[in-house]
């Protein structure tokens, strides 16, 4: 990256998110909820050893499995860090993956949260633009939000919001290798 600093996906939209007014112990369980959620989805696609799932993620893990081995039909990769040339950014989508009776590609993004983010459109806008710059084209984008207590997982698909979430993305890189990046 020739000591250019890339900012990620997360890092970009970062400052637009305001939690502000929650708690920080509960901002630091849920993002242990997020990571522990994500390495349990990962290996369960790439079909690894799953560990011992805590009690407080059995029905999040219930939940994607369900989707997954109803709706998933190839993984392509999981958790891919790519980096974009043009745009100078980088990030690590969840999964890329073709879904039952598509021919094309779906990026989902796994999200454990239970109320929606409008930055979920911006975020899958910005990681479609890097997956496809590196070479694999993507039909769908999207967040899957598993189910607390193991109920249907919810499906999200942001691809008719692509244009205006990927001009807010790209507006938000430029905004930060303004004010943030090399000088």
């Amino acid at each position: 990256m020739g000591g250019i600093k890339y900012p990620s996906v997360t890092t970009v939209i970062g400052p637009y998110k305001d939690f502000s007014q929650v708690p920080e112990h509960i901002i630091t369980a849920a993002q242990d909820r997020g990571s522990e959620f994500h390495a349990l989805a990962a290996a369960y696609l790439i079909g690894t050893w799953i560990p011992e799932v805590s009690a407080n993620l059995e029905g999040y893990f219930r939940s994607f499995t369900a989707w997954a081995d109803a709706q998933v039909e190839e993984v392509i990769w999981v958790e891919k860090r790519l980096v974009h040339p043009v745009y100078r950014y980088q990030g690590t989508p969840d999964a890329l993956l073709r879904i039952r009776g598509d021919s094309g590609l779906t990026l989902p993004d796994w999200k454990t949260p239970r109320a929606f983010d409008k930055s979920w459109i911006v975020q899958t806008a910005g990681y479609k633009e890097l997956v496809e710059v590196n070479g694999w084209p993507v039909s769908r984008i999207a967040s899957l939000q598993p189910h607390p207590e193991g109920k249907t997982a919810q499906f999200r698909e942001f691809t008719k919001s692509l244009n205006l979430g990927l001009s807010v993305f790209i507006s938000l890189v430029n905004a930060w290798h303004f004010f943030y990046g090399s000088k």
